[in-house]
Protein backbone atom coordinates (compact mmCIF):
# COMPACT_ATOMS: atom_id res chain seq x y z
CA UNK A 1 0.00 0.00 0.00
CA UNK A 2 1.10 3.95 -0.73
CA UNK A 3 3.16 6.02 1.49
CA UNK A 4 0.78 8.65 2.90
CA UNK A 5 1.82 12.04 2.80
CA UNK A 6 1.42 14.43 6.00
CA UNK A 7 -2.39 16.24 5.22
CA UNK A 8 -5.52 16.81 7.15
CA UNK A 9 -7.48 15.41 4.30
CA UNK A 10 -8.29 11.73 3.32
CA UNK A 11 -6.26 9.44 1.08
CA UNK A 12 -8.14 7.22 -0.91
CA UNK A 13 -7.02 4.67 -3.32
CA UNK A 14 -7.74 1.31 -5.04
CA UNK A 15 -5.81 -1.87 -3.62
CA UNK A 16 -5.56 -5.23 -5.92
CA UNK A 17 -5.07 -8.60 -3.93
CA UNK A 18 -1.08 -9.30 -4.24
CA UNK A 19 -0.83 -12.85 -6.90
CA UNK A 20 0.58 -14.86 -3.86
CA UNK A 21 -1.88 -17.32 -2.02
CA UNK A 22 -2.50 -15.87 1.82
CA UNK A 23 -4.14 -16.61 4.70
CA UNK A 24 -3.05 -13.77 7.14
CA UNK A 25 -3.34 -9.82 7.07
CA UNK A 26 -1.22 -7.89 9.21
CA UNK A 27 -1.26 -3.93 9.07
CA UNK A 28 1.58 -1.64 10.21
CA UNK A 29 1.02 1.79 10.78
CA UNK A 30 4.33 3.56 11.23
CA UNK A 31 4.03 8.02 12.08
CA UNK A 32 6.23 10.84 13.01
CA UNK A 33 5.54 14.39 13.66
CA UNK A 34 6.99 17.48 15.26
CA UNK A 35 5.22 20.60 16.99
CA UNK A 36 2.54 20.77 19.09
CA UNK A 37 -0.72 18.47 18.65
CA UNK A 38 -3.04 16.59 20.55
CA UNK A 39 -5.09 13.43 19.95
CA UNK A 40 -5.98 12.87 16.84
CA UNK A 41 -8.62 9.92 15.43
CA UNK A 42 -7.35 7.88 12.46
CA UNK A 43 -9.50 5.16 10.55
CA UNK A 44 -8.90 2.89 7.91
CA UNK A 45 -11.98 1.72 5.43
CA UNK A 46 -11.80 -0.97 2.93
CA UNK A 47 -14.39 -0.56 0.63
CA UNK A 48 -17.67 0.40 2.96
CA UNK A 49 -16.40 -1.43 5.81
CA UNK A 50 -13.77 -0.02 9.03
CA UNK A 51 -11.19 -2.12 9.79
CA UNK A 52 -8.97 0.01 12.01
CA UNK A 53 -9.79 2.90 14.17
CA UNK A 54 -6.77 4.43 16.29
CA UNK A 55 -5.08 7.32 17.54
CA UNK A 56 -2.37 9.55 17.46
CA UNK A 57 0.06 10.26 19.87
CA UNK A 58 1.09 13.53 21.41
CA UNK A 59 3.99 15.20 19.07
CA UNK A 60 6.69 17.08 20.80
CA UNK A 61 9.84 19.59 20.08
CA UNK A 62 12.25 18.78 17.11
CA UNK A 63 13.58 16.03 16.39
CA UNK A 64 9.76 14.88 17.39
CA UNK A 65 8.37 11.70 17.83
CA UNK A 66 7.82 8.21 15.58
CA UNK A 67 5.71 5.31 16.69
CA UNK A 68 4.43 2.35 15.30
CA UNK A 69 1.45 -0.01 15.84
CA UNK A 70 0.77 -3.32 14.23
CA UNK A 71 -3.24 -4.54 13.61
CA UNK A 72 -3.84 -8.38 12.98
CA UNK A 73 -6.27 -7.84 10.23
CA UNK A 74 -7.15 -11.27 9.08
CA UNK A 75 -10.71 -11.17 10.63
CA UNK A 76 -11.60 -9.29 7.47
CA UNK A 77 -9.55 -11.33 5.27
CA UNK A 78 -12.76 -11.65 2.85
CA UNK A 79 -11.98 -7.92 1.99
CA UNK A 80 -8.64 -8.56 1.27
CA UNK A 81 -9.53 -11.15 -1.15
CA UNK A 82 -11.11 -8.90 -3.91
CA UNK A 83 -10.08 -5.51 -5.15
CA UNK A 84 -11.12 -2.28 -2.86
CA UNK A 85 -11.79 0.78 -2.68
CA UNK A 86 -9.34 1.98 0.50
CA UNK A 87 -9.90 5.12 2.59
CA UNK A 88 -7.72 6.48 5.52
CA UNK A 89 -8.60 8.99 7.05
CA UNK A 90 -6.58 11.24 9.36
CA UNK A 91 -8.31 14.17 10.51
CA UNK A 92 -6.12 16.79 11.72
CA UNK A 93 -5.86 20.56 12.76
CA UNK A 94 -2.84 22.99 11.21
CA UNK A 95 -2.54 26.58 12.18
CA UNK A 96 -0.47 28.73 14.59
CA UNK A 97 -1.52 27.06 17.34
CA UNK A 98 -1.35 23.50 16.58
CA UNK A 99 1.64 23.04 14.41
CA UNK A 100 2.08 18.97 14.15
CA UNK A 101 1.89 17.77 11.01
CA UNK A 102 1.98 13.67 10.58
CA UNK A 103 3.97 12.16 8.12
CA UNK A 104 2.20 8.29 7.74
CA UNK A 105 2.83 5.08 5.96
CA UNK A 106 0.52 2.45 6.18
CA UNK A 107 1.37 -1.08 4.81
CA UNK A 108 -0.10 -4.51 4.88
CA UNK A 109 2.33 -7.57 5.17
CA UNK A 110 0.25 -11.35 3.20
CA UNK A 111 1.39 -14.48 5.52
CA UNK A 112 -0.06 -17.81 3.81
CA UNK A 113 0.33 -18.79 7.90
CA UNK A 114 -1.97 -20.31 10.02
CA UNK A 115 -5.65 -18.97 10.45
CA UNK A 116 -5.79 -17.41 13.80
CA UNK A 117 -9.57 -17.76 15.19
CA UNK A 118 -11.67 -15.71 17.26
CA UNK A 119 -12.40 -15.87 20.58
CA UNK A 120 -15.05 -18.12 19.59
CA UNK A 121 -12.95 -20.16 17.95
CA UNK A 122 -14.44 -19.65 14.58
CA UNK A 123 -11.97 -18.75 11.31
CA UNK A 124 -12.35 -15.51 9.27
CA UNK A 125 -16.31 -14.79 8.10
CA UNK A 126 -16.52 -16.09 4.54
CA UNK A 127 -18.34 -12.72 4.09
CA UNK A 128 -18.08 -9.03 5.71
CA UNK A 129 -21.10 -6.95 5.30
CA UNK A 130 -20.82 -3.16 5.70
CA UNK A 131 -23.27 -1.21 7.87
CA UNK A 132 -21.73 2.22 7.60
CA UNK A 133 -23.39 5.31 6.10
CA UNK A 134 -22.42 3.94 2.41
CA UNK A 135 -21.27 7.50 1.42
CA UNK A 136 -19.68 7.42 -1.73
CA UNK A 137 -16.19 6.14 -2.45
CA UNK A 138 -13.18 7.66 -0.58
CA UNK A 139 -15.04 9.50 2.14
CA UNK A 140 -14.60 7.91 5.87
CA UNK A 141 -18.21 6.25 6.51
CA UNK A 142 -19.14 7.22 9.87
CA UNK A 143 -21.91 8.64 11.55
CA UNK A 144 -22.15 11.60 14.20
CA UNK A 145 -24.28 11.35 16.51
CA UNK A 146 -26.78 12.69 17.75
CA UNK A 147 -26.63 14.58 14.49
CA UNK A 148 -27.55 11.83 12.44
CA UNK A 149 -29.97 8.95 12.37
CA UNK A 150 -27.39 5.80 12.85
CA UNK A 151 -29.37 3.13 10.89
CA UNK A 152 -28.43 1.03 7.66
CA UNK A 153 -30.29 -1.74 5.62
CA UNK A 154 -28.16 -4.51 5.21
CA UNK A 155 -29.24 -8.21 3.90
CA UNK A 156 -28.09 -11.39 5.24
CA UNK A 157 -27.38 -14.43 3.96
CA UNK A 158 -30.17 -17.32 3.78
CA UNK A 159 -27.48 -19.79 4.85
CA UNK A 160 -25.41 -18.41 7.61
CA UNK A 161 -24.89 -19.80 10.62
CA UNK A 162 -23.62 -17.22 12.67
CA UNK A 163 -23.24 -13.91 12.56
CA UNK A 164 -20.46 -11.57 14.57
CA UNK A 165 -21.26 -7.45 14.83
CA UNK A 166 -18.47 -5.38 15.23
CA UNK A 167 -19.25 -1.64 16.70
CA UNK A 168 -16.34 1.42 17.23
CA UNK A 169 -17.62 4.37 19.48
CA UNK A 170 -15.52 7.22 19.84
CA UNK A 171 -16.68 9.96 21.80
CA UNK A 172 -15.54 13.17 20.74
CA UNK A 173 -16.39 16.78 21.43
CA UNK A 174 -18.83 17.65 24.69
CA UNK A 175 -18.32 13.53 24.77
CA UNK A 176 -14.91 13.09 24.57
CA UNK A 177 -14.70 13.66 28.55
CA UNK A 178 -18.17 12.00 29.19
CA UNK A 179 -16.74 9.37 32.07
CA UNK A 180 -16.56 13.24 34.05
CA UNK A 181 -20.59 14.93 32.78
CA UNK A 182 -22.25 15.60 35.34
CA UNK A 183 -26.07 14.63 35.39
CA UNK A 184 -28.52 16.61 33.83
CA UNK A 185 -29.96 17.81 37.28
CA UNK A 186 -27.07 19.41 38.61
CA UNK A 187 -27.47 22.02 35.93
CA UNK A 188 -29.03 24.34 38.45
CA UNK A 189 -26.31 23.77 40.85
CA UNK A 190 -23.36 23.87 38.51
CA UNK A 191 -24.41 26.00 35.76
CA UNK A 192 -22.71 26.53 32.65
CA UNK A 193 -19.51 25.37 31.76
CA UNK A 194 -20.23 21.56 32.11
CA UNK A 195 -21.43 19.21 29.73
CA UNK A 196 -24.28 16.88 31.13
CA UNK A 197 -25.92 13.82 30.18
CA UNK A 198 -23.92 11.95 33.16
CA UNK A 199 -20.90 9.43 33.41
CA UNK A 200 -23.03 6.11 32.14
CA UNK A 201 -22.68 5.86 28.36
CA UNK A 202 -24.03 2.23 26.61
CA UNK A 203 -24.46 1.27 23.04
CA UNK A 204 -26.99 -0.53 21.96
CA UNK A 205 -27.36 -2.34 18.47
CA UNK A 206 -31.27 -3.10 16.99
CA UNK A 207 -31.97 -5.69 14.16
CA UNK A 208 -35.50 -4.55 12.97
CA UNK A 209 -36.32 -2.64 15.99
CA UNK A 210 -35.47 -4.78 18.68
CA UNK A 211 -32.29 -5.26 20.75
CA UNK A 212 -29.48 -7.22 19.38
CA UNK A 213 -26.58 -6.54 21.62
CA UNK A 214 -25.03 -4.04 23.59
CA UNK A 215 -22.17 -2.72 25.07
CA UNK A 216 -20.56 -0.03 27.89
CA UNK A 217 -17.66 2.22 26.54
CA UNK A 218 -14.48 1.91 28.52
CA UNK A 219 -13.18 5.43 30.00
CA UNK A 220 -10.07 6.78 28.22
CA UNK A 221 -7.89 9.36 30.02
CA UNK A 222 -6.59 11.48 27.36
CA UNK A 223 -2.65 12.88 27.56
CA UNK A 224 -2.62 15.31 30.82
CA UNK A 225 -6.00 14.10 31.57
CA UNK A 226 -6.88 14.50 35.69
CA UNK A 227 -2.82 14.92 36.07
CA UNK A 228 -0.40 16.52 33.17
CA UNK A 229 1.71 13.86 33.69
CA UNK A 230 -0.28 10.50 32.76
CA UNK A 231 -0.25 9.11 29.52
CA UNK A 232 2.40 10.90 28.03
CA UNK A 233 3.76 10.95 25.42
CA UNK A 234 0.90 8.34 24.32
CA UNK A 235 -2.72 8.64 24.58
Amino acid sequence: MPSLAASPLTFSGTYTPPACNFTRVILNLTVSSAGVQYDRLAELFIGDSEVWRTSTAEPKAAPGIAWTTWKEATPYLALWKQPQQVTFDLANIVNNQYTGSYTTTLTATFLNDDLPADAAGAAPADQIVAVSSHRSNGVPQTWSYPSQKIESSVTLPQNLRRAVFSVAATGQSQDEFWWSNPPDEEILTLGDGWYYKSGFREVRLRIDGKIAGLSWPFPVVFTGGISPPLHRPVV
